[in-house]
């Protein structure tokens, strides 16, 4: 490029002269010389895009599940279960027994979600763009006039050859997702809104002089007389009439009340055994197998299949003291009833561990 100009004098020099040639004279000329020249402007007249490219680095990828949306519906329900099977109460001479019952409106929430998967991938990019440019550059020459002593300038405005050129932008965060599947999931929430009591009289016995609601709560009774729950009717005609249906078991052996009415002993939870009924639990599942053999009555548990657990069998002798077995299984009776067409009740503690997680079961029915 042309910058500052000085003026410079040339003075002839001796030149050699080829043979046959002969200096007949000569002339002296001066000349300046410009400087290189300095660029005044440089500016964009032409640019064309030829092409773009996408750079990528530091990326990773994991699957992701995300929520889509939300669905809640609910149902309100009334459930009833009973809550004790045989609960004793002491009224004037009269000893009642109810089956108490619980009845709950109870609210199901159900919410189910559904999510979808998505492999996400995580990385920066940068835009590379091409361009072909096209330039005007002007330039200032400056020189000392040789005569005058002034300083001359001179632009001259000069258009280039178009350039391919490349502009790069920043690197930013960006991320790809590629959708995968869906599926839902479901919860229930169990909500008691509002929740009852109902009793149901089962059987009425005269109660002894001497017994107190201690021992009535407590289901320790003395060999009680039976009467009829129908309040109208005589002592000898409720006990006729409902002889054998209703016991409380004490272990003392068989024997006739003061009115001559039967009263219960284990023989009749054998007589019962006999039979080999199954019994089934309070959540109404077929829980054990009721036998007897070589004096005892055998409970075999069954399990969520339907199979018998004979490995597990819990042997009750006459005592009827409370009886366990291998793998958990347990049986504790604390009273015994009998009804109509072969019916009957065992309530006390009674635990299968091969149902349900090993839950406890307050009373026991054959049916």
């Amino acid at each position: 490029m042309l910058t500052l100009a000085a003026a410079i004098i040339l003075l002839a020099a001796p030149v050699p002269v080829p043979p046959g040639w002969a200096i007949v004279g000569d002339e002296a000329k001066g000349y300046f010389v410009a400087d290189p020249g300095n660029v005044v402007r440089r500016e964009l007249i032409d640019s064309r895009n030829t092409g773009t490219q996408t750079d990528r680095r530091g990326e990773t990828s994991a699957d992701k599940d995300e929520l889509a949306s939300t669905d809640r519906s609910e149902i309100i329900k009334t459930e009833t279960f009973v809550v004790n099977p045989t609960d004793r109460r002491l009224e004037g001479r009269l000893l009642k027994t109810y089956e108490v019952k619980q009845i709950d409106k109870v609210s199901y929430l159900t919410t189910k979600r559904l999510f979808k998967v998505y492999t996400v991938t995580d990385y920066e990019k940068r835009v590379r763009t091409q361009y072909l440019n096209t330039y005007a550059v002007t330039t200032q020459y400056t020189w000392t006039d040789p005569y005058t002593g002034e300083t001359v300038t001179h632009k001259v405005r000069v258009v280039e050859a178009p350039k391919a050129e490349e502009i790069a932008g920043d690197w930013e965060a960006a991320q790809d997702r590629k959708y995968l599947r869906e599926y839902w999931t479901s919860e229930t929430a169990r909500t008691v809104i509002k929740s009852d009591t109902q009793d149901r009289l089962l059987a009425t016995v005269a109660a002894p002089p001497d017994i107190d609601g201690d021992a009535v709560g407590a289901s320790k009774a003395r060999d009680l007389t039976i009467l009829s729950g129908e309040a109208g009717k005589g002592v000898k005609s409720a006990s006729n009439a409902t002889a054998g249906k209703s016991f409380s078991l004490s272990g003392a052996p068989r024997a006739q009340s003061g009115g001559g009415v039967r009263v219960a002993t284990a023989e009749d939870l054998y007589a019962l055994a006999a039979k080999a009924p199954n019994l089934v639990d309070e959540a109404g599942n077929t829980a054990w197998k009721l036998t007897t053999g070589k004096g005892l009555l055998l409970f075999t548990p069954y399990d969520s299949a339907g199979a018998l657990r004979a490995e597990s069998v819990v042997r009750v002798d006459a005592t009827l003291k409370p009886a366990t077995a291998p793998g958990g299984a347990q049986i504790r009776i604390a009273s015994f009833s009998a009804g109509a067409g072969g019916s009957a009740l065992l309530t006390g503690s009674f635990r299968n561990p091969f149902l349900g997680g090993g839950k406890g079961s307050a009373y026991l029915a054959a049916r």
